[in-house]
């Protein structure tokens, strides 16, 4: 998303967590940050000074003093796990099956067989979105139920 504002042309992704929420006896789609008090802007350093100019914003994530750039592999994952709906509560109580987030799972058939990985969430029909520990890094995948099991 890209957004127009008097400090300039900002590249900003907030990624979103949708959950049900209950108002007035009524049942609600509610939307909330998935980062409290987080977002990603995309900038060069020479406009680190807008950011810290904007209405709310209280600093940049820094090691050693210094504005640090979020690994673009991780936000992608990031994104794609927002595309395929794994922040999408909503759609987690619908589709409830023989796993929970969070659960600690092993893989049990196929080329990942014998891989670790912790569930997201429920899939399509008969699938379940994983989040696998490989090579140090955690990949999202969507497998069938007949090819995990727990662990």
């Amino acid at each position: 998303m890209r957004r127009r504002d008097a400090f300039g042309d900002l590249a900003v992704w907030l990624p979103v967590e949708t959950h049900w929420a209950r108002h007035a006896r009524r049942r609600e789609r509610v939307s909330r940050p998935l980062f409290t008090r987080y977002l990603f802007v995309r900038l060069r350093e020479a406009d680190l000074h807008v950011v810290k100019g904007c209405d709310g914003v209280d600093d940049l994530v820094r090691s050693g003093g210094r504005a640090r750039p979020v690994d673009p592999g991780r936000l992608e994952e990031l994104r794609r796990a927002e595309a395929l709906g794994v922040f999408d509560l909503t759609r987690r109580a619908e589709a409830a099956g023989p796993f929970r987030a969070g659960e600690a799972i092993e893989v049990k058939l196929g080329k990942l067989s014998g891989w670790p990985g912790k569930v997201l969430g429920m899939g399509g029909e008969g699938r379940v979105r994983v989040l696998l520990s490989m090579f140090g890094r955690g990949h999202i995948k969507e497998l069938d139920l007949r090819e995990v099991r727990a662990a």
